[in-house]
């Protein structure tokens, strides 16, 4: 651990090099370590979750706490396991110098969810009880764990008006096609495989794709896209 133990940084600003100062904690961005040295770090928080007796099971395996790089989602059946499950990660940040910051920390339910009267702190900081929460690029409804899609559509058609417009109008629609295809699809399906969709929700990215086929070939908001759609291999 002595390549930790001595690292040295500078400000580089406009071609001047600051003064040399100490790095005292954390590890270096992109260093092929470093994953490895953080999970090692925080790993151990789950230990102590599972510990604890609060946190879902599915089975035999614990699925109470979900870590994505600093990224921690905590799963319990009510509010008051939840509080329990919070009260844990807090002792745990001040033994090991790990800072959770209440103004970044939310909750939500799903069901019937907590009584009007329940809450939620975090190092006496009551959190904010949210209607729809991002996690890794999803937001999920309150209550019905649904997945919201407006985000990504208003991502999609802006990145395909990006597009559109960087091309110009003298442009190959199946050149445009592809673009479309590789630049903004994965911006409206990020995270496609955990959703659960209903009609109303395929009509809606249906409606979305059609309306940039139009786009692209130029035809009447009234147009079937469909002959369109099978010469281009998309369905």
């Amino acid at each position: 651990m002595y390549w930790y133990s001595n690292v040295r940084s500078a400000v580089l600003w406009n071609s001047v090099l600051g003064e040399c100062f100490s790095v005292m904690c954390g590890v270096r961005q992109g260093g092929v370590l470093s994953r490895y040295l953080f999970a090692f770090y925080i790993n151990d928080i789950i230990n102590e979750l599972k510990k604890s007796g609060y946190g879902i099971y599915i089975g035999a395996v614990f699925v109470g706490c979900i870590l994505y790089a600093d990224d921690i989602v905590l799963l319990y059946a009510s509010c008051t396991g939840l509080q329990h499950m919070v009260n844990v990660c807090a002792q745990y940040g001040r033994m090991w110098d790990i800072s959770f910051n209440p103004a970044k920390s939310q909750y939500i339910t799903f069901g019937e969810g907590c009584p009007p009267s329940s809450r939620i702190s975090l190092n006496n900081t009551e959190l904010n009880c949210t209607e729809k929460l991002k996690y890794l690029g999803c937001y999920y409804h309150q209550r019905s764990c649904r997945i919201d899609l407006n985000n990504g559509i208003c991502r999609f058609y802006a990145k395909f008006n990006n597009v559109l417009s960087v091309i110009g109008y003298n442009r190959n629609e199946l050149a445009t096609l592809h673009l479309v295809k590789t630049y903004c699809v994965p911006t409206v399906l990020y995270g496609c495989e955990t959703w659960q969709l209903d009609c109303h929700d395929y009509r809606r990215l249906k409606v979305v794709w059609n309306n940039s086929i139009r786009r692209i070939f130029g035809c009447c908001w009234r147009e079937s896209v469909s002959c369109i759609l099978f010469y281009c291999n998309y369905f």
